[in-house]
């Protein structure tokens, strides 16, 4: 029974080394058309790897399109075809995240992802989650982040009384406007000016007590 056991150990074993040598085999070839990028095979018919030789030749292979690739093997009569996912680090939580918690450095990881995989405007960079919090939903860990579903933090609250600065050129005047909606660093918001003359402007938020205008001089 033990020595069973260790012959079946070293079938396995061997059988892994075996893939793992024909595999990077496939890799050292395909960098010819990939350069150094980080790429994942996957073979689209794995009992045919059951049929490769001892040692397998790469004699010819031809890229199907950039997903797919077709490998011609010694003494095999039908090629090997495998997919090919260029993989990419991209930032993702290391932890779930309220709507509420603003995202710190800590809070972050990377994480391998197929690129064919990110349909959509997704967080690439650190910087693009930094400092942000999500619009209305819990953030998942470990998964690639929508860009659309992050947010600066609000820093003005809707019927707040907030600091106008009006700029011409060198010239600038303040006065005081009351927040008609909430707003984010960097955002445009609509406001209400105080006085008897109310009026309704837009202007940029510039911290938590003041936004600005640009007036045509």
């Amino acid at each position: 029974m033990r020595f069973l056991s260790f012959f079946l150990f070293l079938f396995y074993f061997l059988a892994q080394s075996f893939g793992l040598d024909f595999e990077n085999a496939i890799k050292h070839r395909l960098s010819a058309d990939f350069g150094d990028q980080d790429i994942r095979i996957t073979f689209d018919y794995p009992e045919a790897l059951a049929q490769l030789p001892p040692q397998p030749e790469i004699l010819s292979y031809k890229l199907i399109d950039q997903q797919r690739a077709q490998f011609m093997i010694k003494n095999m009569a039908k090629p090997v075809s495998v997919r090919i996912d260029v993989m990419v680090d991209i930032p993702v939580l290391n932890k779930p995240l309220s709507p509420s918690h603003i995202i710190q450095a800590e809070d972050i990881t990377t994480m391998k992802v197929p690129i064919g995989n990110l349909h959509g405007h997704y967080a690439l960079r650190t910087d693009d989650l930094l400092g942000k919090q999500s619009k209305h939903k819990l953030l998942m860990a470990r998964a690639p982040l929508q860009i659309n579903d992050l947010m600066a933090p609000i820093i003005i609250r809707r019927d707040g009384l907030v600091r106008v600065i009006y700029r011409s050129g060198n010239l600038s005047i303040a006065t005081q406007a009351k927040a008609l909606k909430d707003g984010a660093f960097g955002q445009r918001i609509t406001l209400e000016t105080t006085g008897k003359a109310k009026k309704i402007i837009e202007a940029t938020v510039l911290d938590p007590h003041t936004v600005e205008m640009q007036v045509a001089s």
